[in-house]
């Protein structure tokens, strides 16, 4: 059997007992040995991570036999013992477990098993460096002055990070506050996790080497299996904006601050579990008003936030999200119209619903607001009970137009319509590019309509994201899995080039890692025969605006043509209308002399 050591060059010191600790270190190594089969590997690993610096995590791993996921806790209850699969046996008092345990906790630290199928077995001890960071016991004895405390809320929180020893301080936190913590070192296993465990909380660091933290909330917002679960992005540099844009509840800095996150952490799994009926922002510099407001929704379960200006409002609306705002128009800093037109050109608060309460009760403010899209407008003084009746009827509104709207809110086939011809009446050069999905149906009917949704509302994003930022350009959802967006002929590539490559580091995420592995998974076609559909890619035609197309019907049908030629080609790929060369791909081989170029994306999975 082989044992690697890893500690770093500078001593990690540790305020404790030397012999209990040499003890636990002694422990953990001969069990690691004992279900090592001949010719095995033990690794021991000490670190000290900068960013949580008063911990220190010691971890030693084997790769034997997994432990039973029902037996990573009992392990450690005296006088049970770990067997072996492998030769039937065990060995030992079945007290060594017990005792690591007692002296880890009574140094005000942690210890537990983690264990999969495949991956051998890990002991993870998490201890602090210096008093005053202690972590509570797990069991009912005294704790240090100063140790942590449970929260009485115990909820069940992932923590996705690329670093295990950071993952590992960040779960002996949570767990001292009586939290279930299930640890996650990418993304994959993050979504694995999530998809199966369905936790109240998710943390996630943005800088993972797979798929980071942003991204990986985008996934989590649209697939229906995780869209419930609550996300605290972490980040060493302030990315707050990105994630709260991408679907985050919650954002923190690193160097982490260990009681704002515990708060932060405690605060989420409260919402997750029976929260208020919506969160309703009362933005008013008049302290009576919010209170009033404050008063009559809190007492009919609405959470209230107050704002007493506009920069209160807008970090608000960031970090809260709110589903409702009482927007009153003049404030000390700005003005209630700028700040609506502000919100409808901003994606993830479109969708707010506002209602004005002010004293201005001219018509034509009235009709501004409206015209604006506003949901209501209310005069002050006004009565409670219509207050309540006008914030309770907007939302129900605004329920029922989301629900019935498309899936993913984008203009749609008449929109799309009266925009191409606008651009034709205007002799405008443009690209029109028809996006279509490849083998979504299958996907549809192996893993069913929620998820295969929540793909189709991704892709809506992903494009917003890559389309938006062009000058002039356009976006439509024409319906199921169909795409149109417009750019400027000189963007095309580019653009096309980008939703490519996104897609394909994204959308395969929504896959199971074993159909992943794979690169297919299998279900009836049309015909009813059973067929291999690979991971899904997608197909975009481009067709260039230069003169050949006398307006939208004859354009959008030359799309359709081209798009039905990409989908003969395998994986993700454009074509152009334009273009006589043919591009090989630069991951697979096409066959040459087609009349459009063909581009690969460079990142597909599977």
């Amino acid at each position: 059997i082989s044992v690697e050591v890893c500690v770093p060059t500078e001593p990690v010191r540790v305020v404790g007992d030397p012999a209990r600790l040499t003890q636990v270190l002694n422990n953990l190594l001969t069990n690691a040995i004992k279900f090592c089969a001949p010719g095995g590997h033990v690794a021991l690993d000490l670190k000290r991570p900068p960013h949580l610096g008063r911990f220190a995590v010691l971890s030693c791993w084997n790769d034997g036999e997994a432990i039973a996921e029902a037996d990573l806790e009992r392990i450690f209850e005296k006088f049970e013992q770990g067997s072996s699969v492998r030769t039937r046996t065990v060995r030992g008092t079945g007290l060594g477990l017990a005792i690591c345990r007692s002296i880890v906790e009574a140094h005000g630290g942690r210890i537990w098993a983690e264990s999969a199928e495949g991956r051998g077995a890990r002991f993870v001890v998490v201890l602090p460096v210096e008093p005053g960071a202690e972590l509570a016991r797990s069991e009912d004895a005294a704790d240090p002055p100063g140790a942590l405390q449970p929260s009485g809320r115990g909820g069940t929180v992932l923590v996705v990070d690329d670093e295990p020893d950071i993952a590992f301080i960040l779960k002996a936190l949570l767990l001292s506050r009586g939290h279930k913590v299930l640890v996650a070192l990418g993304a994959d296993e993050a979504l694995a996790l999530a998809r199966r465990h369905r936790p109240d909380v998710v943390t996630a660091d943005v800088r993972m080497p797979d798929v980071d933290g942003i991204s990986l909330a985008e996934i989590m917002r649209h697939d229906p299996e995780t869209r419930g679960t609550k996300l605290l992005v972490i980040s060493v540099s302030d990315e707050r904006e990105r994630a709260f844009k991408a679907g985050a509840s919650a954002f923190l800095q690193k160097p982490i601050d260990v009681p704002g996150l515990l708060a932060t952490v405690d605060g989420l799994v409260a919402q997750r579990s029976g929260g208020p009926l919506a969160t309703v922002l009362v933005v008013d510099d008049d302290a009576s008003i919010r209170a009033i407001c404050s008063e009559v929704l809190a007492n009919i379960g609405y959470r209230v936030l107050e704002a007493a200006t506009m920069a209160a409002a807008r970090i608000c609306v960031r970090e809260q999200r709110p589903e409702m705002i009482l927007l009153d128009i003049v404030m000390p800093d700005g003005d209630g119209f700028s700040f609506l037109e502000e919100l409808k050109e901003e994606r993830a608060a479109r969708h707010m619903s506002v209602i004005f309460v002010t004293a201005q009760g001219e018509t034509a403010h009235k009709v501004r607001a409206l015209k604006l899209g506003a949901d209501d407008y209310l005069v002050k003084p006004f009565d409670a009970l219509e207050l309540a009746a006008r914030v309770e009827t907007v939302l129900r509104r605004k329920e029922i137009e989301l629900g019935a709207s498309p899936t993913t809110r984008l203009p749609g086939s008449v929109s799309i319509e009266r925009e191409v011809q606008r651009r034709f009446d205007e002799h405008e050069k443009f690209g029109l590019c028809y996006l279509d999905l490849d083998n979504h149906k299958a996907y549809n009917d192996h893993y069913g309509y929620a998820k295969a949704d929540g793909v189709v509302q991704q892709t809506g994003d992903l494009l917003r994201e890559v389309v938006s930022g062009e000058p002039g350009s356009f976006l439509g959802h024409v319906a199921g899995d169909d795409f149109v967006f417009v750019v400027p002929v000189e963007r095309v590539d580019l653009v096309c080039q980008q939703i490519l490559d996104t897609f394909d580091r994204i959308i395969p995420l929504y896959y199971d890692a074993e159909d992943r592995r794979r690169g297919f998974i299998e279900a009836e076609d049309r015909f009813g025969q059973r067929r291999r559909f690979p991971i899904m890619s997608v197909s975009v035609a481009a067709v260039i605006n230069d003169g050949r197309y006398p307006g939208h019907a004859e354009i959008s049908r030359a799309a359709a043509d081209l798009k039905m030629r990409a989908k003969q080609l395998p994986g993700s790929k454009y074509l152009r209308s334009d273009r006589e060369q043919v591009f090989p791909s630069r991951t697979r081989s096409f066959p040459v002399g087609l009349p459009e170029l063909v581009v690969e994306s460079g990142t597909k999975a599977g």
